[in-house]
């Protein structure tokens, strides 16, 4: 059975071909070796094989679907050049959001046997922001092999071990083999290479140059050995990953809340001291005006920045790796930062309060509301448009360019049922109805494309 068919794959960046046109098929069970020097072109095919890029054209399928399909994307494991771990979190909490991620079964118990194989027992409660390279990789190896994947693709995976740890990884990759899975291995290394692998191609310019050869593929799907369902329930895994990844590293770090906070409350006293007069009546009228662009200009600040962990080690891989609708994954970092932005909100409103000498518990509960539905349409359209710009030189000033046309019908919406709220005290309800059809259309919009925002 073959496990990995490319025909007339393609892979160009502007003028430069990376792929140029190759046929290939790897078969499953096997060890194939990617030799050729550097530029050749193995790190982008593995990436394609991954479902990490798209081809320029031609096909490329893994297990019979798409490379780019959910299903094959459970079914692959990929170990790249950077770690992909977040610094902020434990040796144990990056295999546990890995786990949960990919909704493996059992996931404390496989936890623990990943730490014991990757000898990292005695370090899995210190956080890898001050791991060595050497200790950083091992973590990356056991986080890609985290849920037993059927293939298994490694770019230049002894990078940065040393000999003892090296040796560690070859038995583990011979007993991979001996599971009859799948090895795709990059390497400078013929030696290793030829040590390892049961068949090689060579690469030059983008062509295959040479190819050699020396399985089938675990007749169980992976559901059935640590999988749990294919089905929504682990797109709800992954929702619920990702938020408890975002608000752990948050709540270690306060990056994005402290400059949030410290932002919107310079604003609000900058608006306090610009307006004729202070606080009087008259100024009173533009308060509800005032605290959404307080509001937004937070939001911009901790949406341009969510994104910017994921870049860190090239995280972003392993989230857009995650073998469910990449709806699921920005829904969850949706949620996140709405969350995040509800407490620089909460705290804002006090503030304001304060220097308008406003009373404002009495619409304590109405003024939450309002302002839910409208910060839920400011976090679902701009976590779409941050996951697009996260990639891009610009990206600082093209989430405000992307999402602001976006934003204006919701601060509109959010800004009118403010305002009747401060000086009637109840809400009309078509701001509302306006904000729920919209936060609703922003919501299922950003979940249909989101399946092509993570990509290269």
């Amino acid at each position: 059975m073959i496990a990995v068919v490319a025909r007339e794959l393609e892979k160009r960046f502007g003028s430069t071909v990376g792929l140029n046109r190759i046929d290939l098929d790897i078969q499953a069970g096997s060890t194939t070796a990617i030799l050729g020097p550097n530029g050749a072109g193995k790190s982008t095919l593995l990436r394609l094989i991954a479902g990490l890029a798209r081809p320029s054209s031609g096909s490329i399928e893994v297990c019979g679907k798409s490379a780019h399909h959910r299903i094959s994307r459970a079914r692959v494991g990929f170990i790249g050049h950077a770690t992909g771990l977040y610094p902020e979190l434990t040796a144990r909490e990056n295999l546990l959001f890995a786990a949960r991620l990919r909704s493996v079964s059992n996931a404390s118990a496989r936890v623990e046997e990943q730490l014991v194989e990757a000898g990292l027992t005695r370090a899995a409660d210190r956080r890898t922001g001050g791991f060595s390279r050497g200790m950083a990789q091992r973590l990356s190896i056991a986080v890609g092999l985290i849920d037993d994947p059927e293939i298994v693709l490694l770019d230049e995976p002894f990078t940065g071990l040393d000999r003892t740890a090296s040796d560690r990884l070859v038995e583990r990759l011979m007993g991979l083999r001996q599971k009859d899975r799948t090895l795709v291995l990059v390497s400078h290394d013929v030696t290793l290479a030829a040590r390892l692998a049961d068949a090689a191609v060579v690469l030059r310019r983008g062509r295959i140059a040479h190819r050699e050869s020396g399985g089938g593929l675990d007749p169980r799907d992976p559901r059935e050995r640590l999988h749990g369902s294919l089905g929504p329930g682990r797109g709800v895994n992954a929702l619920l990953a990702v938020l408890w990844k975002d608000l752990l590293t948050e709540w270690r770090s306060r990056d994005r809340a402290i400059a949030m906070l410290l932002f919107s409350m310079l604003m609000v006293v900058i608006f306090h001291f610009s307006l004729p007069g202070g606080a009087t009546t008259a100024t009173r009228a533009y308060a509800p005006g005032l605290l959404w662009v307080a509001y937004v200009f937070a939001a911009l600040l901790g949406l341009g920045r969510s994104f910017a962990i994921e870049l860190e080690n090239d995280a972003i891989e392993g989230l857009a790796r995650a073998p469910v609708d990449r709806g699921w994954v920005l829904l969850g970092k949706t949620i996140a930062n709405l969350l995040i932005l509800g407490f620089v909100q909460a705290v804002t409103a006090c503030i304001f309060a304060l220097v308008f000498e406003m009373n404002l518990l009495p619409i304590a509960l109405e003024l939450t509301g309002v302002v839910a539905l409208g910060s839920l349409g400011l976090c679902s359209v701009g976590t779409f448009f941050a996951a697009i710009a996260v990639r891009t030189r610009l990206r600082e000033v093209m989430l405000p360019l992307l999402a602001l046309p976006f934003y204006t019908p919701v601060l509109i919406a959010a800004s009118r049922a403010t305002n009747a709220l401060f000086e009637t005290g109840s809400v009309p309800f078509e701001p509302i109805q306006f904000l729920i059809v919209t936060d609703a259309s922003y919501l299922i919009v950003s979940f249909i494309l989101s399946d092509f925002v993570l990509d290269e």
